[in-house]
């Protein structure tokens, strides 16, 4: 099976449906619909869950920000810009 790996844009867009759907559920939740309790869970699974062969939404696109962080930390350091 060929891995593909999601550009940023592609994992960011995969957050906010998430998010999206979570915001929905929550609304219906608190109209009184206590099934949403589930489907709430399933998209928080969806965000946050990894195994030892998939790694989550939310822990892509943490790394993926990490190295963001780094990158400015060392040009900073480096004297390549100032705040």
């Amino acid at each position: 099976m060929t891995k593909y790996k999601l550009s940023k844009q592609e994992l960011q867009d995969h957050w906010d449906d998430q998010i999206r759907f979570i915001q929905k559920s929550i609304k219906e939740f608190d109209r009184g619909d206590e099934k949403e309790a589930q489907r709430l869970a399933t998209h928080l699974r969806v965000l946050f869950h990894e195994t030892q062969k998939s790694k989550s939404i939310f822990g892509q696109l943490f790394s993926i920000l990490a190295e963001i962080y780094i990158h400015l930390v060392t040009c900073l350091h480096h004297g390549l810009f100032s705040i």
